[in-house]
């Protein structure tokens, strides 16, 4: 069993691009009529229950346009309805993550409908038989829908489908069958890219068409191909398997949606030391399959922050605190995973796309608080950051260094790259040395903004620490002698000007902060630091400058009327 583990996840990636890239897949929607969902093997559906076993498999309905069973095992009408759905499989067994999605979809609210689909018979073939496959498989879940539609006034618009890797595309193809975005929503979480990145023709993959709302994570996807190798890179480990373009309405891209912490080549061989062979498997999915801790998490943070709030759990009071919240101009809570419009990853790296004015945030695995229209004619592609693990949660932080000018530096160049780190200190804790990430040089009289993030809330921030890590060069310390002896250049035919300082490429280098900007993305929340003079401060390498709250006239009237309400909290 190990050993069959372990030729899988390394030939993974080659046998999914050799069977996209040999004709395998065919392209075109499917030909299935509304009555033909005759299928090349098993598909049924299990239902699963409130205080059952993660392991518990649930109800199960064999056939799954089977709605007396389906009603036998607990389907309520009433209520919404998720189906999970999962992807191309090495083995012919579930995945492991399924129990956990399941429970804390039921965490929200125990009357939902709570279904796994289990394809399981036609996932586990060749991945280019699979795709084909897959395209049937969502035809039947649309008969099923619509099935359900018909019996028992469940409307299609009340399904929430789930679908990971192969899977998600699945969900699309049964939201295409049932047409007209009538579905209510779907969630991609990291949808399979081999077969799929390219498809030109509507109804060939996962779309923003396929419901009313189309949500995606992307955690796996290529920064480039290599076409001659059957390989996408660009993750930690070399290689990708989720799809790089945005697909949806919302488009979620955590940490870039190429390089996950915690999947890197170190864990790798940890993981191998750990748990033997196995562990390469675990490892070559990391990435892959964060998307869906990503998005389990959201759900149980989403509850969490609703127990903080003391909401109640039924629909009517989620509409009003949806409604509040619009009011606010909001769209996610501090305690939700948020993603920040961005138009790339570097740019959300640079801190330039932390507003929420606009509907430019959202919290991933929540509903949207846009109007069906504005969803419909605005798609978004979203970006945050993560930790390494459950919950994922991090808080981020714009920052914005100002510089003054006349500084001196090494050459007289005026330019100066330094290896800066920041700490923030609040009323709910701190967080030190946080690196920012600096391109190029930092030039006098000039603004650089950085993005830094915090695992934990650090609540009203009073002050800052700026400090230069960076030891010491020969021409520092030469630069500190000189100035502690009197050099004079003398007089006469051979001689300068008396008491000359000496040449400019001796002064050490140093940088002048004449104030720094930060803004809480989570709060919006903008708070302004500078010295007790409110004039600029002289950091040096190896050196620290201490910050605090610049008067109430420095910030907007709005962030004084915020840190206040915090305050009070």
């Amino acid at each position: 069993m190990r050993v069959t583990w372990w030729c899988y996840s390394c030939m993974l990636v080659v046998v999914v691009s050799r069977a996209a890239a040999s004709g395998n897949v065919t392209a075109g929607p499917s030909i299935l009529s509304h009555e033909d969902i005759s299928l090349p093997g098993h598909v049924s559906v299990w239902v699963r229950t409130e205080g059952a076993d993660v392991e518990d498999p649930g109800c199960h309905v064999p056939h799954i346009t089977d709605v007396t069973q389906l009603r036998r095992c607990g389907f309520n009408s009433s209520a919404r309805s998720f189906l999970v759905i999962h992807g191309w499989s090495m083995m012919p067994l579930l995945d492991t993550w399924v129990g956990p999605l399941t429970q804390a979809l039921l965490a929200q609210r125990p009357r939902y409908n709570v279904l796994v689909l289990d394809w399981l018979e036609l996932a586990s073939a060749r991945y280019g038989e699979a795709v084909k496959r897959a395209r049937r498989v969502g035809r039947a879940i649309a008969v099923m829908v619509e099935s359900v539609e018909e019996v028992t006034d469940h409307g299609a618009e009340r399904w929430h489908l789930i679908g990971y890797s192969l899977g998600a595309h699945v969900a699309g193809f049964a939201g295409h069958h049932v047409g007209g975005g009538r579905i209510g929503r779907i969630t991609g979480l990291d949808p399979a890219g081999p077969s799929f990145e390219t498809s030109p023709w509507p109804g060939g993959r996962l779309s923003r068409g396929d419901a009313s709302h189309v949500e995606v994570v992307h955690t796996h996807t290529a920064l480039g191909l290599a076409p001659s190798l059957g390989l996408s890179l660009g993750s930690n480990l070399g290689f990708s398997i989720g799809i790089r373009a945005a697909l949806g309405h919302d488009d979620f891209y955590p940490n870039g949606g190429y390089t996950q912490p915690g999947c890197d080549l170190d864990n790798a061989i940890a993981s191998v030391q750990r748990m033997g062979i196995v562990g390469l498997a675990e490892s070559a999915k990391c990435e892959h399959e964060r998307s869906v801790h990503i998005f389990t998490s959201s759900l149980l943070l989403r509850l969490s922050h609703h127990h903080h709030h003391d909401h109640d759990h039924d629909e009517e009071v989620e509409e009003e605190e949806l409604t509040r919240r619009r009011s606010r101009g909001l769209s996610s809570g501090g305690g939700v995973l948020t993603g920040f419009l961005c138009s790339s990853a570097q740019a959300f790296d640079e801190g330039r796309c932390v507003s929420c004015s606009g509907r430019r945030c959202q919290g991933l695995g929540q509903r949207s608080l846009r109007s069906a229209r504005h969803v419909s004619q605005n798609p978004r592609t979203l970006f945050l950051r993560t930790t390494s693990s459950a919950p994922f949660k991090v808080y981020h932080y714009q920052v914005r260094v100002h510089l003054s000018g006349h500084w001196a530096s090494v050459g007289g160049s005026g330019e100066v790259t330094p290896s800066l780190r920041l700490s923030l200190h609040g009323s709910l804790g701190s967080a030190v040395n946080l690196p920012l990430n600096l391109n190029g040089s930092l030039v006098e009289n000039s603004t650089r903004w950085f993005l830094v993030d915090s695992p934990h809330a650090l609540g009203d921030l009073h002050r800052v620490h700026l400090a230069w890590h960076r030891p010491p060069t020969w021409t520092d310390l030469w630069a500190q002698l000189y100035t502690l002896v009197p050099w004079e250049s003398g007089s006469g035919e051979e001689g300068g000007q008396a008491g000359r300082a000496g040449p400019t490429y001796l002064h050490p280098q140093r940088l002048m902060v004449r104030k720094v900007r930060v803004k809480s993305a989570e709060t919006q929340i903008r708070y302004a630091f500078c010295t007790r003079d409110y004039l600029h401060v002289e950091l040096r390498p190896e050196a620290e400058v201490t910050l605090h709250a610049c008067p109430e006239g420095w910030v907007h009237k709005r962030d004084v009327l915020r840190m206040r309400r915090l305050r009070k909290r």
